[in-house]
């Protein structure tokens, strides 16, 4: 679709298509001189969009995991308070029982 769009900045519509109205590209079989530039340049710029897009992919799913990885340490740092409030409180059960068992 991209490489369809910029081709057609190169070579101009021919005709207009009845069902959606868009233009319609006619590619040619045979390209010379600076036209074969325009093409390879647009074929360049075809592959650069595809790679960017692969990056944006993983951009996005190393972000997703950066999120999860949050959610999981924020969550592994409420267990630890929990765990110091517990241990506290096992402590100071030890001293009171301490205290009456002497």
């Amino acid at each position: 679709m991209v490489f369809e769009s910029l081709f057609s900045s190169v070579f101009p519509a021919k005709e207009t298509s009845k069902q959606n109205r868009w233009p319609v590209v006619f590619k040619p079989t045979r390209v010379h001189g600076a036209s074969e530039d325009n093409f390879n340049q647009a074929q360049k710029m075809q592959i650069d969009l595809e790679a960017l897009f692969k990056q944006k992919i993983n951009f996005q799913t190393d972000f997703t995991r950066i999120q999860q990885t949050q959610k999981c340490l924020i969550a592994l740092d409420m267990n630890r308070q929990q765990c110091e409030e517990d241990l506290e409180c096992l402590q100071i059960f030890d001293q009171v029982y301490s205290f009456y068992s002497q």
